[in-house]
């Protein structure tokens, strides 16, 4: 009975669950590239950190990078 069960969840469940087509990569590409042309707002945030050094040094350097804008047209940028 556990194998009938196991040959069950292994074969039959998957194939249930993605039996709904899926999109192209092209297509998917579209979407998501109109979805971007379309939009008015956006907030980004990036954090960059560097190190270096050799036995008698160490360096290290961090950039906090901030670019906002809404769709009222206020923008804030930050670096």
């Amino acid at each position: 009975m556990r194998i009938a069960i196991a040959l069950f969840a292994t074969v039959l469940i998957p194939g249930i669950a993605f039996s709904t087509p899926r999109p192209d990569a092209l297509t998917l590409l579209a979407n998501v590239s109109q979805q971007y042309a379309d939009a008015n707002s956006y907030h980004l945030e990036a954090i960059e950190q560097q190190t270096s050094g050799s036995a008698f040094e160490r360096n290290w350097r961090k950039m906090n990078l901030k670019a906002i804008v809404d769709s009222e047209y206020r923008y804030h940028f930050e670096v």
